[in-house]
């Protein structure tokens, strides 16, 4: 994780990577992060969960700021209040059989399967950056004292994650293969007619650069955009005498990164064609990330292995020097050695080893 926060990326293209990483250190069913401006008010969500993306609009509509106020002390409240990892039985204005009662766990809580929350406030200075949150169901253990320690351990990764600049639009992507892959299945007049998980979870990113109060784009996501039902229709109008021609595919940019979405038409029985389409979704990984993963493989010495990501990346020795806190001459016998295990003489040759690995 530490080397992930170190990596530069934009915050929208760290966090999800970050909240995956995080599994290893605390067990969870799913992490979420609020970014917030400075007074404590949410700006920005991102859950891994996609039932939590799907329900946000009716949270920020409904409860964020109102009903919840109710049994739960508030989000700014719990930026001016929270120091350090905290469960969440300590932010209720109410017992927990009184919570369960209540519309905002028997309408949200409840499909969402949060049993158990710890909360983290993450803060450059006084000043809130966001909440890291951890989820728990129903039969999981309580987080233990250990954990809450592990997580305010990580307070520093988030802070730069969250504070660093920079379009994810000069970022160069890797397709991630079938791992993670959604699927949309949509007829050629763009209405949605079933989605995964993972789809519901990556559409909701695509269509939405922030997930805050007041947003309307997750209110359609029965319906295609016009790029996709773009896509579907290219693939319907092909027929089955082109069967075999290449199936056409559309990439979108934003704050979350790129997405890759490939429309596919569907063998229904017997060689014919079904009225639907399908298209799958894959959230690109950044290169960096890419090239991070295939490093650890080398099993280089620690030092060795940071001054590799950040040739692979880049930078230049006196850069990396000045990042690593080491003199110019030492990077340069670091990058030697590198060189020299890998079988490479630049840079390029640097990449393309490591991604051939």
């Amino acid at each position: 994780m530490q080397q992930l926060a170190q990596l530069g990326l934009p915050p929208q293209v760290a966090v999800p990577l970050l909240l995956r990483a995080l599994h290893v250190l605390v067990d969870t069913r799913w992490n979420s992060l609020f970014w917030c401006d400075r007074y404590g008010q949410i700006t920005n969500l991102y859950a891994e969960s996609p039932a939590a993306m799907a329900l946000a609009p009716r949270y920020f509509q409904q409860f964020y700021n109102q009903r919840e106020l109710e049994v739960f002390i508030g989000w700014p409240a719990v930026c001016r209040q929270v120091r350090r990892a905290t469960r969440a039985e300590a932010l209720l204005r109410v017992p927990r059989r009184t919570l369960v009662r209540h519309p905002l766990y028997r309408e949200l809580l409840r499909h969402l399967q949060v049993q158990r929350a710890l909360y983290l406030v993450v803060r450059e200075g006084e000043r809130p950056l966001g909440i890291l949150a951890l989820h728990r169901a129903r039969g999981d253990p309580p987080f233990a004292a250990d954990e809450l320690r592990r997580v305010d351990r990580l307070a520093g990764v988030f802070r730069r994650a969250l504070s660093a600049v920079g379009p994810s639009a000069a970022l160069r992507w890797l397709d991630p293969g079938a791992e993670g892959e959604g699927l949309i299945l949509a007829d050629a007049d763009g209405t949605i007619h079933w989605l995964s998980a993972n789809a519901r979870r990556m559409l909701a990113m695509a269509s939405c650069e922030r997930l805050c109060p007041g947003m309307r784009c997750l209110q359609h996501l029965a319906q295609l955009s016009p790029p996709l039902r773009r896509l579907a229709r290219a693939v319907a109008d092909r027929g089955n005498d082109r069967a075999d021609a290449a199936a056409p595919s559309w990439w979108h940019d934003n704050a979350w990164g790129r997405f890759r979405f490939h429309a596919q038409a569907l063998d229904a029985n017997g060689g014919s064609w079904s009225p639907l389409v399908g298209i799958s979704v894959r959230h690109q990984r950044p290169l960096q990330v890419g090239l991070m993963r295939q490093i650890e493989q080398l099993q280089l010495p620690p030092r060795q292995a940071q001054v590799c990501l950040l040739m692979a990346c880049g930078q230049s020795y006196g850069g990396i020097a000045q990042r690593l806190g080491l003199a110019e001459s030492t990077v340069i016998s670091h990058a030697r050695a590198i060189y020299r295990d890998v079988d490479a003489h630049n840079r390029g040759e640097l990449i393309g080893r490591l991604l051939a690995l």
